[in-house]
Parts: structure tokens; sequence; C-alpha cells
């Protein structure tokens, strides 16, 4: 729709404009002659149709390269929702997706991925381009962060960070300073940075950097964005998944193995011909404890 919008303007644009040379041609030399007006007209609209071909030219390939690259976003996604299973742990989704992120924007080096905690500081969850547990030392609060001060508080959108050097210089904060001194952060010239809402609650953020200045586009922001509320169905469906996979193995009001997970335990066992030793205890009066409980 937006193709055929653009086309069809293109047409009028290129019709109304050699209608208004042509009439100005004639109106300034005077020129009578309607084959000679016809020539004009057709040489207006060639040229201002050539002008706009190669802006359509231009136009198509940054949409081609985009659709590509949502392309590529989509089936790393996919990859990772069929790997679901085989990821057991959220650090190493977040490794996965924050790797995706870095592939997939051309000028990104570096990123990270952080959480944030019931306290409002900023935990960071995986890392490219930086030592993570040098990260995970900083006492970085939500309110020091690029995304909170370029929105004034609303983490609402995703946004560049250009001069990045600059802006670190204009944030106040103890974790700013304690960021300051981390390795590699003098590095980063451009950033990306994209709130992560899990049920419309603040998870966390999503930061992708470059150490070119004005590294990244509107382009680019569109396509982080795309892939940011991606990344969030991902890290859903494994928190689905683990919470099942919990649910499966644990007594809900014990918080301990259920039946049916050592049995399935002490059957791989024995399958195994593994050695093992079972303990039974027996609690007395175990039904004051149901009624109560």
């Amino acid at each position: 729709m937006k193709l055929l919008k653009r086309y069809s303007l293109n047409i009028f644009t290129c019709a109304s404009v050699s209608i208004m040379l042509t009439l100005g041609i004639h109106l300034l030399f005077d020129v009578e002659s309607p084959i000679s007006l016809i020539i004009v007209a057709v040489s207006v609209t060639l040229i201002i149709g050539l002008l706009l071909f190669r802006n359509e030219i231009s136009f198509n390939s940054e949409l081609t390269d985009e659709l590509r690259k949502q392309t590529k976003i989509r089936s790393s996604i996919l990859n990772l929702a069929q790997d679901m299973t085989e990821i057991h742990s959220r650090s190493r989704l977040h490794e996965m997706i924050l790797n995706t992120a870095v592939d997939v924007l051309p000028y990104a080096t570096m990123g990270s991925i952080m959480s944030i905690d019931e306290e409002d500081y900023v935990i960071f969850e995986s890392a490219v381009g930086f030592d993570l547990e040098e990260l995970r030392s900083v006492n970085l609060r939500l309110n020091e962060t690029y995304l909170y001060n370029m929105t004034e508080g609303r983490m609402d959108k995703t946004i560049i960070v250009n001069n990045a050097q600059k802006v670190n210089r204009r944030l106040s904060g103890e974790g700013n300073i304690e960021m300051a001194e981390t390795t590699n952060i003098d590095l980063i010239n451009s950033t990306i940075t994209a709130p992560l809402y899990i049920d419309r609650n603040l998870y966390g953020m999503m930061n992708v950097d470059s150490t070119i200045d004005n590294g990244f586009t509107e382009l680019d922001v569109d396509l982080f964005n795309f892939f940011a509320n991606e990344a969030v169905k991902v890290i859903k469906l494994y928190d689905t998944i683990e919470e099942n996979n919990r649910l499966s193995k644990f007594d809900p009001l014990t918080n301990l193995y259920n039946r049916r997970y050592l049995h399935n335990r002490l059957l791989e066992m024995v399958k195994n011909d593994r050695v093992f030793t079972l303990v039974s205890i027996d609690i007395n009066n175990l039904k004051k404890v149901n009624d109560k409980f």
C-alpha cells in the first residue's frame, strides 16, 4: 500500500510539474506551435521521470536492504525459539539474543542486555565487547542510563545516542563515574538503546554500540525496535517453558521435587546402573500439616 501511494504520488508530481513548466515556457517564450509545445512537454516529462526513477532505485534499494535485515532477524528469532529446549539458562538466552542484535546492524561491534531489579538498579545480563563481570560490579541506577535521560524518564521508545563520549560527560551519578572506568567504554561513539517490556512491565534495556560516530541511522532505529519486540517474545516463551518445567518437577506447597520427578529420576538411575542411596523419612501427624496448609 505504501509503495502504491508512493508511485501514485510520483506520477502525479511528474505530470503536474510537466504541465506547469510547459505552460511557463509557452507564456515566457510565446511558443504557439502545438508540435513545439508537445516536444517541450515530452522532454520535460522524460527528464523529471528519469530523476524520479533514480530516486525510486535508491528508495527500493534501501527498502530491499531493510527487508533483508528483517528477514534475517525473523530467521534468527525463529532459530532461537526452535532451540529453546537446548537453552538451559537465561544468561545463555540473553547472550544469543545480543549476538544476533550485534550481527544484524552493520556498524555494531559491542552491546549489552540489562535487567532492572526492584530497587531500580541495572543488572548486566549479557555483554559483547565488554568484561561482563566488570560491568556487573558497577552500581548503575536506572535514572543514570541513556534511555532514562533521553526520554525524560518515560522509557517509551528506541533512541540513538550520537557523540556518546560527550553525552557520558553530561550524565551525573556515581554509577556513570564507575562506568567511565570500565574496559572499552571509551571506544563507544554511537549507541542504540531500546526498552524491553514484558506484559507492560519494564524488564530492562538492550544496547548496541558502535566505535563510529553517527554510526546508526533512523532505519537502524526502526530495525532495532523491531528486533527488541521480537526478542521480548522469545524471553516470554523461555519464561513460560521454564515455569512449566518447574511445575512439572516441584511440589507447589513445599517447593520440593514431586513424586513424578522422583519416579523418573529413579528409573533413569536404575536404567544407567548408577549406585545410589534412597532415604525414606516418615512424618508423624502429617494430616495436621495437610489440614493446616
